[in-house]
């Protein structure tokens, strides 16, 4: 099914995210190669870092990743860190919170009505320690 079939009638199609230009040499690259070269930049000192930047020895695309990282560390532009780490590293999973007893039960009495909290509570018996009508 294309995407276009999937569109509502009122919307209007979304254009594709494009990888920036310097990072297009990117998709040759195994996801092993991609972590490797973030890595190898990622853990860079300062000093290392910039005189990186200004090297004519290394290749295009350790430039164009250093540019990324430079972006995202000078001006706050993380969208092209994003696109090498979901590269490297593959994109977060959604984790589901794991239910157990306890919190299921909670769960349970956040969606109770305050009439029936209050029913529950007058049925429940009393705590122990707790003073009793007698």
């Amino acid at each position: 099914m294309s995407k276009k079939s999937q569109l509502i009638p009122w919307q209007k199609p979304q254009p594709e995210r494009k990888l920036p230009e310097g990072l297009r040499g990117i998709k040759s690259l195994s996801q092993l190669e991609v972590a490797k070269l973030v890595s190898k930049i990622a853990r860079m000192t300062g000093p290392e870092f910039i005189a990186s930047k200004d090297d004519p020895e290394i290749s295009t695309l350790e430039a164009a990743v250093i540019s990324v990282f430079a972006r995202a560390i000078s001006k706050g532009d993380y969208t092209g860190l994003t696109v090498l780490l979901d590269r490297a590293l593959g994109k977060a999973p959604t984790v589901i919170p794991e239910l157990n007893e306890e919190s299921a039960e909670l769960e349970r009495l956040k969606r109770l009505s305050t009439k029936e909290l209050i029913e529950m509570l007058q049925s429940e018996p009393k705590q122990v320690g707790e003073k009793t009508d007698v």
